[in-house]
């Protein structure tokens, strides 16, 4: 009696079709999604930070040199009250926040309006991926 323990090629070539045709059809898609995602979450993590920039403004009565600030209190900074922004809201590298993309969020504080910019340089593969908190909806 002889064993069958595998595949035969006809059912491997089956199934390798089968893998395709999903992948070509669910695959952009699913990808797409993908990157929407990573876009909500740069636009909601931006007016996260929006927010408490406004709060330490209010403390301070002027925003901080850096968004590091907002978690951890400036050597110089005496009316600092609190943390402004959650550690578990933002992924810190050095004195900024990392966008889902793993760059920094810009942020320059600015004479006059608006009195900083606050923005994610975005998805890196598309043409203009920049997102602006003033452009958030």
């Amino acid at each position: 009696m002889i064993k069958n323990d595998g595949f035969s090629m006809t059912e491997l070539i089956v199934y390798i079709m089968i893998v395709g045709i999903l992948m070509v059809t669910v695959g952009p898609p699913l990808f797409k999604w993908i990157g929407r995602a990573s876009e909500r979450k740069a636009e909601q993590t931006l007016i996260a930070i929006k927010k408490a920039l406004d709060e330490y403004k209010m403390d301070a009565l002027h925003y901080p040199n850096a968004l590091i600030d907002l978690i951890r209190k400036p050597s110089n900074e005496t009316r600092w009250r609190e943390p402004y922004l959650d550690e578990d809201t933002v992924i810190i590298t050095g004195n900024s926040f990392a966008d889902p993309w793993e760059q920094p969020y810009i942020y320059r504080r600015l004479q006059g309006k608006p009195p900083y910019e606050l923005a994610s340089v975005g998805n890196p593969d598309k043409e203009n991926g920049r997102i602006d908190v003033r452009n958030i909806k």
